[in-house]
């Protein structure tokens, strides 16, 4: 009974070295994405970018000054899963109650980009990028 427990606790780190090398992504699965946005050929800040797979919950962007977004998945998890996904991109508006009454001024994007997207990307596995160039007609 001792010469097995030693046997094992021998053979534990190299168990331990191995099942990291062949699965080490933190169990998510999740590949990181990320990309930009543009509109008319200039970036757009301020913009939601999501990946919606068939079933699932969704990966969720927003784009800095530059028009690059990066997805996240939930909470502090980066990536989507691999697979095939319809992506919308709506504007993020800051509070307006102050300026326009409450009311949201009109989305720029055309909403064969968001209600009604178009748009489809393919994650795979490892890193991707995916840069979208919307039209504002």
């Amino acid at each position: 009974m001792v010469s097995s427990t030693l046997n094992f606790l021998k053979a534990l780190p190299a168990l331990v070295v191995v099942s990291c090398v062949f699965g080490c992504d933190g169990g998510s699965g999740l590949s990181p994405v990320k990309g930009t946005i543009t509109l008319d050929g200039k970036p757009y800040p301020s913009a939601q970018v999501r990946f919606v797979p068939e079933s699932g919950r969704p990966s969720i962007g927003i784009t800095d000054e530059s028009g690059a977004y990066t997805l996240m998945f939930i909470r502090d998890e980066k990536g989507a899963a691999p697979g095939n996904y319809k992506v919308d991109v709506t504007t993020v508006h800051v509070s307006t109650s102050d300026t326009t009454g409450g009311k949201e001024p009109a989305e720029k994007i055309l909403p064969k980009y968001n209600t009604m997207t178009e748009l489809t990307a393919t994650v795979e596995p490892g890193e991707n990028v995916f840069n979208f160039d919307l039209m504002s007609r």
